[in-house]
């Protein structure tokens, strides 16, 4: 039988597991985290191959096969902390802002804070998933009351807290009439009672994107990786076609970004990054409320509640002969 995620697989023996049967027999997949398979998500599948998109990284998996003829011994995977990007039905570009390392040689903790496009159009299954299995308590909605359903509530459901502020873009963060705006923003990830989260705009690019590069460099992520991390969403399959091209939005929109940063003190990007979210009205205190995720402590914590928000996949690679 083989098991197989996207884009990578594990193949499994079906010596080891159990016979394919003849036509129509029914097999029962049973996925957990614990040993005891006590936590068992159960799939019914009638092929010998089924395909998993909502795994998270850096864990481990155990699997058991069911059928009329018995049962098949119980295996295990780990998913590789590698992978960051997210699949969630009825939304897209969404993907983890953690698991990257920082430049003091840490990590940024996963599945506290994610980020994504709108939620409006999640299927059933999409918004159970982000409630039963990665836990989603809270979004943050970047677009301002009146743009489509902005200022209204959740997509996911009424489990799901709602809070919208309309965010600037790119070098519009700068402008004066912005500041009270991007002070809320800031303060709302101060907040430990507000993670897991998820935050978005509508297309997850322009206003996602620059704050996402924003908290990565606080978080002490280098300007390449963060860099990579708003480059993923030309990558994906719903903008990868779009008439704006990677290199014009590049161009036109983050690289003055980045240098209006730059240019806002006299220390280094992240330095000047931190300076600036002081002068928005933030304190030391606010910013050092997240708990320590480089050498100083900065905005996603190691210390807030474990969770997740937003979407899903994983690759995983191994074999059980």
């Amino acid at each position: 039988m083989r098991f197989l995620i996207p884009w990578r697989a594990i193949v499994f023996s079906p010596s080891r597991s159990l016979s394919p049967g003849g036509a129509g027999q029914t097999f029962t997949l049973l996925l957990a985290t614990k040993e005891d398979l006590s936590d068992a998500v159960s799939y019914s599948m009638e092929e010998t191959e089924f395909h998993i998109h909502w795994l998270l990284g850096d864990r481990s998996y155990y699997w058991q096969v069911k059928s009329e003829e018995g049962e098949s011994e119980i295996f295990c995977f780990r998913t590789e902390d590698m992978s960051r990007t997210l699949r969630i039905e009825g939304a897209h570009n969404t993907r983890d802002l953690g698991g990257w390392k920082t430049v003091d040689g840490r990590r940024i903790r996963r599945n506290r804070v994610y980020r994504a496009s709108v939620f409006r159009d999640v299927t059933e299954e999409g918004r159970r998933h982000c409630l039963d299995t990665l836990g989603v308590r809270w979004e943050l909605d970047l677009r301002p009351t009146g743009e489509s359903d902005a200022g209204q509530r959740s997509p996911l459901g009424e489990a799901v807290r709602y809070q919208n502020y309309g965010a600037p873009t790119y070098y519009n963060y700068l402008l004066p009439e912005v500041k009270e705006r991007l002070k809320n923003i800031f303060l709302f990830f101060t907040d430990p009672t507000h993670y897991p989260m998820a935050f978005h705009c509508l297309m997850g690019r322009d206003r996602t994107g620059s704050l996402a590069f924003m908290l990565l460099m606080l978080c002490g992520v280098s300007y390449e990786d963060a860099r990579r991390d708003y480059d993923i969403t030309f990558f994906t399959e719903r903008y990868r076609h779009c008439e704006s091209s990677h290199k014009t939005i590049h161009e036109t929109h983050f690289n003055p970004f980045v240098e209006q940063l730059r240019a806002y003190g006299t220390g280094t990007l992240a330095e000047n990054i931190e300076a600036f979210i002081l002068d928005l009205g933030l304190t030391k205190e606010d910013i050092e409320r997240y708990g320590s995720c480089s050498s100083k402590k900065y905005v996603i914590s190691d210390d807030v509640s474990q969770g997740s928000i937003l979407v899903i996949i994983v690759s995983l690679v191994g074999k059980v002969a």
